[in-house]
């Protein structure tokens, strides 16, 4: 099957051949009229345009050895706007494309824009097209617009996980969230493209030039450095951007190393060192007074520099002082223990006759690849990307019409802005690859509804809520025995849709829950080795989110990973309180309290303006295991069927293995001030807390339809909504009109995340929480998942459920009457069986035999080891990794890209098709009634 992007080219290439013909027709038979000079496109020129998209950008020189195609493509730009121009609008929209196309090959920026603009707004379901996308996100990755580069390329990745180009696609991913200060995903995107076998315009050695790069200009950003480690950082990266061919342009690049180094000498004037580069920047620009100079401070700072006088007499060579040259390479000679630069030099110098003499010199010292984020290549431009850096401007300049959906309109850069722009497209080589897609170039392994676009940030609901709606008061059910728990009605209440979050009052006691077998003592006394996941953070009021210094609120959550254990955690948690009673105490004796003094956390609040204190929190304490933990476990068997851990209407139970923290228990430990930072389930899912105390707890919920809403939040405060640590600023979420629940849980209530719901928390007091998640067996409930299973897989983030495999094991496991979720189920069943069909039907003609290997019992559901998307029934595996039986498992689309002929792997299939074809014939809608 040829793939999408081709067979449009081929088909706008041949219509605009037709149009020429019937130009002709039309000319000939207005003979009497002036004829145009418009002009036309040959067979052979057709055909050869037909292959040509965004995906050859980079690897088509035009201004070497390019000519002929450069010509073609000119030629072909005029063709195309002459036959639009002509038509009145009235074109079929792949012409603009290709159109954009030619247009970005010969970097005519703006033109290909515009030219991209039209087509997505003429072509409904321009997603299909990967070749189009691809050259949008190179534009605005050319454009430093870094916010929606990246949404264009993640949405190439997403509709052909297979693209030919997918590496350049992971390189610029990489670089564009390290400026986003993203490590966790620029890391990701960077190791996949190493293992990416393909051709790349961006070299390994390239790449770690420009890390180091980022490194130094990241450094330069912190506050207080120390003049000497200025001095140094600055000396590097102005050598660098000297000695770097791929940093840029000569002329820029010395500029820039020119303003590092003199930087440079400003933070530490005595650097011999800092005045040799500076000497040699200016000898290469032709300034030799000034190179003179430089060389002259050089030597009185470190005398004995061998580089210093064989660059003097480079500098005299220029200058046609033939007797300096021989003194000041003689000065090297004498100087350097190893002569070799000294001698070359003279023996040049004696060989010839003019003055145009190159000399070999040092390299200067070696510049170590550091990770940092990357920077514009010289000086800083306006606005890189989505930074949002106190008075610059955001997306590169570039005006856009609505916040989530690409492209959009690009006013026209100016010179100053060319200038000022990253470029990252060298060493490019004339390669072309070529790759089938998937039917209307698609990638299958969406188990979302067919010809469905990539998924998008949901908008936020309409019409707005009112301002005094925002504040909306938490439902609150208040149980006395043990038959208000089981009660149907309240199950139906807290799954509910319209109800994002519920506060079951009193459970603990209306189900004589002990929940003394979760408090610090007990837990220590059962297992006081346990792990425990510390998290040390700032303390400071629930409603209130500060940097360190306490003095500028901002949304990221600062928190600093440790480890210890439950004993070690409990002294911490003790002694904290100890000292709390103390300070509690002292206060008491300067002064008596009145019935008017504030609460702990309004006291936090007052003391707010300074550096804030620092408290451990204790989090992702597994409870999972059965022989540790049986008294625990066993415990919350009491619990409605609803809002167990296991059960039969519980989704997660059905997964077939544990996922920690969803369909297991997780503990958590806290003093005052401890907090979970904002977030969404895993999937969607629902969540149960109970509070065992002592003391309470304060949450706040925003209703999932707000999602987007954060997830925008996060952007613009450069932090990834689905990783990252995040503490929303209520103010900000009032003028955007998000209601928020806020309510205090207090100990043995239960609170009950709706599917999808935003929730965050603070500890008020010393206490003690267990959590889990549940799946309520319900289309909503599955509709949710299913849909951040896709955004996962768009965003490049890891699904924690794995839903295929689940939605199999649903189908062999229960009988459903709900007509929504069964069709969604058997969707997922029939697109992964088309899958696994036509992946078995690319190796069979391949040569490659799959190997049986039976799916063991609990056996965990298989992850690709690269990529991180859910591999389900075919795993592809290194021949290495097999022999030894560790089997580390790859999707084909990594494997390919590894080995395009599958050399080195072997492919294991856990089930058979027939077996698999017989699951979905017996998955059948069953009566209600019955």
């Amino acid at each position: 099957m040829k793939s999408c992007r081709v067979s449009l080219s081929v088909a706008a290439a041949r219509r605009l051949s037709a149009a020429g013909d019937e130009e002709k027709k039309m000319a000939a038979g207005k003979a009497s009229e002036p004829e145009e000079d418009a002009p036309r496109l040959s067979a052979q020129e057709s055909d050869a345009l037909a292959r040509v998209d965004s995906s050859l950008f980079g690897y088509q020189r035009l201004h070497e050895d390019g000519a002929s195609m450069k010509a073609l493509l000119v030629k072909a730009v005029r063709c195309y706007e002459s036959l639009i121009l002509k038509a009145e609008g009235k074109v079929d929209p792949e012409f603009f494309c290709q159109l954009g196309h030619f247009n970005l090959l010969l970097e005519e920026y703006p033109k290909a824009l515009s030219a991209y603009q039209r087509y997505y707004s003429l072509q409904s379901d321009y997603w299909k097209n990967a070749a189009f996308l691809y050259g949008l996100g190179m534009l605005y990755f050319h454009y430093n617009a870094f916010q929606w580069a990246i949404k264009a390329f993640h949405e190439v990745l997403y509709i052909d996980p297979g693209f030919s180009r997918a590496k350049e696609i992971h390189l610029r991913l990489g670089l564009m969230f390290k400026v986003n200060t993203d490590y966790e995903s620029s890391l990701k995107h960077f190791q996949l493209a190493l293992i990416d076998s393909n051709h790349c315009t961006l070299s390994k050695a390239e790449s770690k030039y420009r890390a180091a790069k980022e490194a130094y200009e990241s450094l330069l950003q912190t506050e207080d450095l120390p003049a000497q480690v200025k001095a140094a950082t600055l000396q590097q990266l102005g050598w660098m951007h000297h000695t770097v061919e791929q940093l840029g342009d000569k002329a820029n690049k010395d500029s820039y190393a020119i303003q590092c180094l003199q930087k440079s000498l400003e933070a530490d004037p005595n650097s011999g060192q800092s005045w040799y580069f500076l000497g040699r920047c200016y000898s290469s620009i032709g300034k030799v007074q000034d190179a003179f100079i430089s060389y002259r401070q050089s030597i009185d700072k470190s005398e004995a520099s061998a580089d210093t006088w064989c660059s003097i007499g480079c500098v005299s060579v220029r200058s046609i002082r033939t007797a300096d040259v021989y003194m000041k390479s003689s000065s090297a000679i004498v100087t350097r223990t190893h002569f070799t630069v000294g001698c070359n030099f003279c023996l040049q110098l004696k060989q010839s006759s003019s003055g145009q003499i190159r000399a070999s010199l040092p390299n200067g010292p070696s510049l170590p690849a550091h990770p940092a984020p990357p920077l514009a290549n010289g000086p800083q431009p306006p606005s890189v990307g989505n930074n949002h850096t106190p008075g610059t401007r955001t997306n590169g300049d570039v005006p856009y019409l609505h916040p989530n959906t690409l492209p959009h309109n690009c006013t026209s850069p100016g010179d100053t802005w060319r200038s000022q722009q990253i470029t990252f497209f060298f060493m490019y080589n004339v390669t072309l690859i070529y790759r089938n897609l998937g039917k209307n170039g698609l990638s299958s392994s969406s188990i979302l509804l067919n010809k469905c676009p990539p998924p998008r940030l949901p908008p936020p609901p309409s019409p707005p809520l009112a301002k005094d709606k925002l504040n909306p008061p938490t439902p609150s059910i208040y149980l006395e025995n043990k038959r208000d728990a089981f009660f149907p009605p309240l199950h139906q209440f807290c799954t509910n849709p319209s109800n994002p979050v519920t506060v079951i009052r009193g459970l603990a006691g209306a189900l004589k829950l002990d929940l003394g077998l979760f408090s610090t003592k007990t837990l220590v006394e059962a297992n006081p080795e346990h792990l425990v996941e510390v998290r040390t953070q700032l303390c400071q009021p629930a409603d209130e989110n500060w940097d360190a210094s306490g003095l500028k609120k901002q949304w990221r959550c600062e928190s600093i990973r440790s480890y210890t254990t439950i004993s070690t955690y409990a002294q911490y948690q003790a002694s904290s309180f100890q000292e709390s009673l103390r300070e509690e105490n002292e206060k008491k004796g300067q002064k008596e309290l009145s019935d008017s003094e504030a609460t702990s956390s309004e006291t936090v609040s007052r003391r707010q303006k300074g550096p804030l204190k620092q408290v451990k929190f204790g989090t992702n304490i597994d409870v999972s295991d059965e022989k540790k933990w049986k008294l625990q476990l066993q415990e919350l068997g009491k619990l409605p069927a609803f809002a167990r851990v296991v059960s039969a209407g519980n989704l997660l139970s059905h997964v077939g293995h544990s996922i920690l923290g969803m369909n297991t228990v997780q503990l958590f430990m806290k003093v005052p001030g401890s907090r979970t930072p904002g977030h969404q389930e895993h999937n969607n899912f629902c969540a149960v807390n109970i509070n065992i105390g002592p003391g309470d707890c304060e949450w706040f919920a925003v209703p999932e339809p707000y999602w987007g809403v954060m997830s925008e939040f996060c952007e613009k405060n450069n932090i990834n909504f689905l990783k990252g640590s995040w503490w929303p600023n209520l103010e900000d979420l009032y003028e955007a009109n998000v209601p928020v629940y806020r309510f205090i849980q207090r100990p043995g209530d239960l609170v009950w995340l709706n599917t999808g719901t935003v929730h965050w928390g603070q500890a008020i007091g010393w206490c003690n929480n267990i959590s889990w998640s549940v799946g309520p067996l319900t289309a909503y409930q599955y509709k949710l998942a299913v849909e951040r299973y896709e955004w996962n897989k768009l965003q490049s983030v890891k699904s924690m459920v794995p839903m295929v495999h689940l939605s199999w094991n649903l189908a062999r496991n229960i009988k459903v009457s709900d007509h929504k979720l069964f069709e969604m189920i058997k969707f997922c069943l029939l697109r992964t069986l088309k899958q696994c069909q036509t992946i078995k039907e690319a190796l069979v003609s391949a040569g490659k035999e799959t190997v049986w290997h039976r799916r063991s019992r609990d056996e965990p559901a298989h992850y690709c080891s690269i990529c991180e998307v859910e591999v389900f029934n075919l795993l592809f595996v290194t021949s290495h990794s097999y022999s030894r039986k560790s089997c580390v498992v790859q999707c084909q689309d990594c494997a390919r890209k590894a080995s395009s002929e599958l050399d080195g792997f072997v492919v294991l299939q856990q089930f058979r098709m027939e077996d698999l074809m017989q699951v979905y014939d017996q998955f059948s809608l069953v009566s209600r009634f019955i």
